[in-house]
This record gives structure tokens, sequence and C-alpha cells, in this order.
């Protein structure tokens, strides 16, 4: 038996009790150090389940971003 457990980002993000008004486009909230719990935002995993997948996923935004 295999049991598969997976974050739902979507969810976290929608939550008022992590983002208050999260329906509202404010890109000022990612900038205050301290105001958002540090695990409501966590699309490669953590700890030892963390995606193995994640350096080569930033390293190719980083190539995109050159490209721009």
């Amino acid at each position: 038996l295999q049991t598969v457990l997976m974050i739902n980002s979507y969810a976290l993000g929608c939550s008022e009790e992590y983002f208050r008004g999260w329906t509202e486009f404010r890109p000022e909230r990612w900038l205050q150090r301290g105001s958002i719990h540090p695990f409501s935002h966590v699309p490669f995993g953590i700890g030892k389940r963390m995606c193995v997948g994640r350096r080569m996923a930033e390293l190719q935004l980083h190539l995109a971003l050159c490209w721009v």
C-alpha cells in the first residue's frame, strides 16, 4: 500500500488565515518580512520529501529570464 500525500498550494493561497484579502492584487504583501506564515507557500515541498527537480526548475527560470 502506497499513500500519496500532496499539498494543495491553491487552497493555501486562498486561505484568509494566511493571506488577508487574497482576491486583491497587492504585490507589496510579499515585501513585508514576517507578515506571511513561512509555510503558507511551499511549491517544492519541505525536508526529506522535497522535489528533486527544484534546482532544475530554478535554473530553467533563470535561463528563460536571460532570453527576455
